[in-house]
Parts: structure tokens; sequence; C-alpha cells
């Protein structure tokens, strides 16, 4: 049996094993297991019916006299090096061991188009902390890192299911609607180069957490960590038995929250629209900057992140002022002297420009030396910390006529907050807005959606000032 025989026998099987899926299942959906085979079944299908075209179209060649050397003479190979296409999935065997998956994302990582040193860095961090045994992630940037995925996406963006994909085009969607790690159906997952879960892109102007926190990402809903306050230490006698220093382990638990962006345009500008494709990314990642540091700050928890204010409140961990009511320059102080020895080296302000503002005017004289200004793009610092802000912190000094928590500032070291991003962002087209007498109104829509978790990890690394108000 030939090669082409062997490659459509295969595929002859593949169909077999789909039909025969689908049957067992009849009307109930898939167990985990099922779909876990049919989305593999189709993917080793797509990639059997790919090498099956290369080896017709090579096939084809000997029919083409330009193409057959005559056979008078030796025959001299070119002097050419034949780089392999790492995006290239029809190469990559279908038993293929995570690791060499795994290697080969790395490979395409360092020549994929579009993006910086440092995005390759931080997407070489997320491939090799958070890829599965399987090799999910892996696949996941191979299928959406081509160059025929991208042009895809592409013209999915300016057409929706109407636009006119190559075979090559259409074959890429194909496969990363079997290696997605997003939740679409009908969506289409953005190029892992634009994906702000893989590739920060935020400018973070105004929102610093991504700046200082610990960042995670993970596959699944939710991310598990492990805590502990550390071994015990003890003095012990001359050949005295040692006593148990084991420490006592937490498992930490951050749940993922879906969050989605809307972004409606004119079919006027639709039609004139150049540079669509990162024009729309730049603004998922601006949207996602400003609603995230608003969830990280004073976030509920409920259907959203954490905010750092939301698990602090109600701790030991919140300090009182030192006058009841009243914002003063002791305050400032108390919260840096409350801050336990050991966050301090690593720790940072945060607090809305209002309540700097205030500082600035307690320190009239310049005789205090809090505010340094290290200028270059570095933050300023307040006795020796840098201060970020951040427009979502409380705005309002506080003020004894109204009824207010009043959580003004936190130092801390953010290290000990988690941000957990689910790996896959997805987006589509919706092609039609309609008004409401559900008439179109003559505009499209880009609909995006993503999941992100935020909580505290270590309450004690904080100090957060809080200066209740009452009527």
């Amino acid at each position: 049996m030939n090669p082409t025989e062997e490659i459509t026998a295969g595929v002859e099987y593949l169909d077999a094993c789909i039909r025969n899926l689908n049957t067992e299942a009849a009307e109930r959906e898939f167990t985990a297991d099922e779909q876990t085979a049919f989305d593999e079944g189709l993917a080793e299908r797509a990639r059997l019916v790919a090498l099956l075209e290369r080896h017709n179209r090579v096939a084809s060649l000997s029919a083409v006299p330009a193409a057959v050397e005559s056979g008078h003479g030796a025959i001299t190979a070119p002097n050419v090096i034949v780089r392999s296409d790492p995006f290239d999935l029809s190469t990559l065997r279908y038993d293929a061991p995570a690791t060499e998956i795994r290697d080969r994302a790395l490979s395409a990582i360092e020549t994929v188009k579009g993006i910086n040193d440092d995005n390759r860095g931080q997407a070489e961090t997320v491939l090799r902390g958070v890829d599965t045994r399987d090799g999910r992630v892996s696949r996941y940037l191979l299928a959406t890192g081509s160059d025929h995925y991208r042009s895809a996406f592409a013209k999915k963006l300016d057409s929706g299911e109407g636009a006119h994909l190559t075979p090559e085009e259409a074959h890429a969607v194909e496969l990363v609607r079997a290696a997605s790690l997003t939740d679409n159906a009908g969506g289409y997952a953005v190029p892992f180069t634009l994906d702000p879960t893989i590739i920060d892109t935020g400018a973070h102007s105004v929102n610093p957490f991504r700046q200082i926190c610990s960042i995670k990402q993970t596959v699944t809903d939710s991310w598990n960590g492990v805590s502990s306050a550390g071994v015990s230490f003890a003095w012990a006698a001359e050949a005295a038995e040692a006593a148990d220093g084991a420490p006592t382990l937490g498992q930490p638990t951050i749940p993922v929250h879906k969050a989605h962006v809307w972004v409606p345009f004119s079919v006027e500008i639709g039609g004139d629209w150049a540079n669509m494709n990162n024009d729309v990314a730049n603004m998922i990642a601006t949207a996602r900057d400003d609603g995230e540091g608003a969830a990280f700050a004073v976030g509920s928890g409920s259907g959203q992140p954490t905010g750092v204010t939301k698990a602090l409140d109600g701790t030991s961990y919140e300090i009182a002022p030192t006058t009841a009511e009243t914002f003063a320059l002791a305050d400032v102080y108390k919260v840096e002297t409350a801050l336990r020895a050991r966050s301090r080296s690593r720790a940072s302000w945060v607090a809305n420009k209002a309540w700097y503002n205030a500082i600035r005017q307690f320190d009239t004289n310049g005789g205090a030396g809090m505010w340094e200004r290290v200028g270059a793009g570095q933050p300023s610092q307040l006795l020796g910390y840098n201060a970020y802000e951040c427009s979502d912190m409380d705005g309002v000094l506080p003020n004894a006529a109204a009824t207010a928590d009043n959580f003004g500032m936190v130092l801390g070291d953010f290290a000990s907050y988690a941000i957990v991003d689910r790996i896959g962002l997805s987006i589509e087209l919706v092609p039609h807005v309609m008004g409401s007498n559900q008439r179109p109104t003559g505009q499209r829509g880009f609909y995006a959606w993503f999941r992100t978790g935020g909580n505290v990890l270590d309450a004690a690394a904080f100090a957060m000032l809080s200066i209740p108000t009452a009527a």
C-alpha cells in the first residue's frame, strides 16, 4: 500500500469512528470523553486530508514536462536551506508527545511576526507555566498563530460567515475549532499575537494592578494555589530531637468570571476601515484595562473579581484613622507602621489621585521629605514606596456630613494579589444590529468575551486606611 492509499484508509477509518460516536450518542449530549474523542478525530482527519492534498499535488507534477528531470548527467542539488514551518500541523504526528508539541510552539513564538521581544518572552512564560499534560496551550498557540489563520480571522471580522476563505485558511479555522481553549460556538479565537490573555497589551496608565500583582493563567474555570505561613523555627539543645516544624498548607481558589465587550460601528465605517484587525484588538484591550481596574480595586467578588479593598474590608488589616472621620498626616505613617516588616521591602501604595494631592498639601514646608519624584517613567514615591494611581479607588476625601466607608489608601506587597486569566479570547461579528422595531440600523458590531478572576492570597501582606464617616 503506497502512502496515498494509507492516508485515504486513515481518513475512512476516522470517518467511521466519528459516525459511530454520533450514532451511539443519538439524541443526548456527548460525554466529556466522547467530546474529546470527537474533537481529536476531526482535527486528525483535517490533518490527514491536508497531507493527502499535498501528496496529490506532488503527484500531479509528474504530468508537467518542465517538472521532470531528463535523466542525462548528474543532478546537482540546489544550494538552499529548507526551513520547516512550525505552524504546519500536518507535519505533526497524531500521537506526538506533549514535549514535541511544546517545542514546536516555542519555535513558533520565536518566528511569528508582529510581536516584540517582550511579547515573545511573555508568550513563552505563559506556555511554560500553563501548558497541560496533553499540550493544549501549545496546540492553541500553533493553531492561532499561523499566517493562514490570521488572514482568515481578518476576513471573518470584515465579512462574517460570508467571508470567502482559501482552502488553507478554511483548514486553519477548522484546526482552531478543534484545538481552541475559548468558549465559542460561532465566534473566532483571537490570534495569540493579539490575545490579551496571553500577551498583555494594556497601557495601564491608571490601572496599575497588572504591573504590580501576580499574574496567573489557567485553562479551566478556576485557579488553585498553595499557601503557607511558613515552617516553624525553634532552638534546640545538643542531640535533642527536632521539633515538628511542618507548615500548615492552604489551597486558595480563585474563580474566573466572564467579561465581554461590545463594539458597534456603522456599515459605512466598516467599508472604509483599514487595519481593522489591530484596531479592534486595541479597543478591546483598552476596555478590558478600564473594567479590570475597577474590579481589582473594589470588585464585589460576585460575578466579578474580588477587589483588594473588598478582600481587606472587615479584617484586622483595615487601619482606622488617628482621629475619627478625619484624614491627617499621621494616618500615612500609621498605615506604614501597621504593615508587617517582611512585606515592606516589596510594598507599593495604591490610591486615588485625590488622596495623593491631599498628602502633598500636608507637607507645606517641604521638611517632611514624604514625596520623591523619580521621573523617567517611574512612579513617584511616598515614604520611599512606589505610589501608583488608581482612579477606581475612593476619589472623595472623608466628609463627616456623609455616611461612607472611605477606603482611602492601600500599602502592601501586591504580589500577594493574584490576577487569574483563563487563556483564550473569542470575538465574532454581529452582521446586523436591530433597532427597537426589529429593523436594521445600518450598524454591525464586534462581540468579544474572555474570563478573568482576582483575589488577595495573603491579607497580612497589606494595610488599608479606612476612614468611615456617619452623617
